[in-house]
């Protein structure tokens, strides 16, 4: 049973999240000369042991990656594919937890690797209560998950209770503002986890290229990174206009409002990313309607994308990361404002094409 998970979960796991890790990657060695790379290695362990904000944003990554990891391990348990994880129900607790736990394993493999070498590095440059901490969590999530997963299985019959109960208010919602309510009624703990990942790469390119000044191509480098993490509740919100909005396309609603309500959503899920981008831009209007234009054309080609690949989450993943590499390379070169522009008429054609063939739900 463990060889079947470790070839389904696993290698379903790494294949949609390879842009993810080739991302972090980039991110995080990507401009380093290789001649360099073994002494900025030993320096970032050494500087994740002894600064305390450092270590707890790593700390901070290690659970926001278990968690994803969980919720992708509920997710494909509850689907038809995946029935047969339920038979593993019949075995003992023992060896349940077992399978979990080296299952969890596998699906962390990259980030144990750098974590144990990061408490390598604290030990041996005697920052103990660092290797300490690191230890304590990688000790929690691997004892919490297993856990988890298994009373998820197997005490499906008890039902949930809500431990607090919030007053319902009836107000008239624009149509533009389901995908926002969605997101906040439906898939609160998504959008809670996809803003706080959104916050650590803006704030994160942003400490890297600290010594860059107020360069404008930086802040749209971080507002990128910022933008490009809310692919996941992009996809999100598409499945729900395909299962609960898809009467839309019977009702008279003209091309007009069909667009701006879709970017009236898109840019109102930027809104706290367009505002931090805007202040560190020094409130300039130029600026901020560039970071405007620049979140609102590559969201908008996110969303297309999902509409021509049918909402596939592996060719998905090819397009975000061929979106990323452009834009980087288009914001490094001084080309972002073109670039915006050419994103957002391609975006609009073919959302202008979908209108007219009646399939933009």
């Amino acid at each position: 049973m463990l060889r079947l998970w470790l070839k389904t979960f696993g290698r379903e796991f790494f294949a949609q999240h390879a842009g993810l890790f080739l991302f972090l990657f980039y991110l995080i060695f990507g401009a380093v000369p290789p001649g360099q790379l073994k002494g900025y290695i030993l320096s970032l362990g050494i500087t994740i042991n002894s600064s305390p904000v450092a270590l707890g944003i790593f700390i901070l990554a290690m659970f926001l990656f278990s968690l994803k990891s969980l919720l992708f391990i509920q997710k494909l348990s509850n689907t038809p594919v995946y029935n047969f994880v339920k038979t593993s129900t019949a075995a003992t607790k023992k060896i349940q937890l077992q399978n979990w736990f080296i299952l969890y394993l596998f699906l962390h493999s990259p980030l144990v690797l750098f974590t144990l070498f990061v408490i390598g590095t604290g030990l041996y440059g005697h920052f103990y209560l660092s290797a300490a901490a690191l230890t304590g969590s990688v000790i929690l999530i691997f004892s919490s998950l297993p856990v988890l997963t298994f009373r998820t299985l197997n005490y499906t019959f008890k039902p949930t209770k809500k431990l607090i109960l919030l007053p319902e208010i009836a107000i008239k919602k624009p149509y533009w503002t389901w995908p926002l309510y969605y997101l906040l009624k439906k898939q609160t703990l998504a959008l809670i986890v996809c803003k706080i990942l959104s916050f650590l790469l803006f704030k994160g390119i942003i400490w890297m290229f600290a010594d860059n000044g107020n360069d404008i191509r930086i802040y749209l480098l971080s507002l990128l990174a910022a933008t490009i993490s809310h692919c996941i509740l992009i996809s999100m919100t598409l499945r729900f206009e395909k299962t609960s909005g898809n009467f839309i396309n019977s009702l008279p609603v003209n091309y007009g409002y069909r667009l701006s309500s879709l970017f009236g959503f898109l840019l109102t899920l930027m809104i706290p990313e367009l505002l931090f981008y805007s202040k560190l831009s020094g409130l300039q209007v130029i600026n901020t309607l560039l970071g405007i234009l620049f979140s609102a054309a590559v969201l908008l080609v996110l969303q297309m994308s999902l509409y021509f690949i049918n909402n596939d989450a592996e060719r998905y993943l090819k397009y975000i990361f061929i979106l990323l590499i452009s834009s980087i390379m288009a914001v490094i070169t001084g080309l972002y404002f073109p670039f915006s522009i050419l994103l957002l008429i391609l975006g609009i054609s073919y959302h202008r094409y979908l209108y007219k063939n009646n399939s933009l739900s």
